[in-house]
């Protein structure tokens, strides 16, 4: 009887363990993914600015506020500087980089606030 115990036991410890680990990988890949997409939006907003049509713009700075505010903490940003100015929702239409109700303007806004970045615009955009 105290052997059956011990072995369900382990296999409880086991499955927290492996239960855990997934959630931890999950969400860090999760993170990586949308560093990895900030990076992108910057580099082409900086980089590529005169090759793009404006509505790409605009969807570009639009993704790049929205990763910066719900998956990167305010020591994460990779770049010191991404203040592009507000999205323009006029050149967008119905395209949308964001995924829940939030305006662009309240995304942008806090962007700006949880990351310190408001009048800090980059030299080469």
């Amino acid at each position: 009887m105290k052997r059956i115990i011990l072995i369900i036991a382990g296999f409880v410890i086991l499955g927290i363990v492996f239960l855990c680990g997934n959630m931890f990988g999950t969400f860090r890949g999760v993170r990586i993914h949308a560093m990895e997409e900030f990076k992108m939006s910057y580099f082409n907003l900086t980089l590529n600015a005169t090759n793009l049509n404006p509505q790409t713009k605009e969807y570009l700075k639009e993704r790049l506020y929205w990763n910066a505010v719900v998956y990167l903490k305010s020591n994460e940003c990779p770049e010191s500087t991404f203040d592009f100015g507000p999205v323009d929702e006029s050149v967008l239409r119905h395209v949308t980089g964001i995924k829940d109700c939030s305006t662009s303007s309240e995304v942008y806004e806090s962007a700006m606030k949880k990351h310190g970045q408001k009048g800090k615009h980059p030299t080469s955009f």
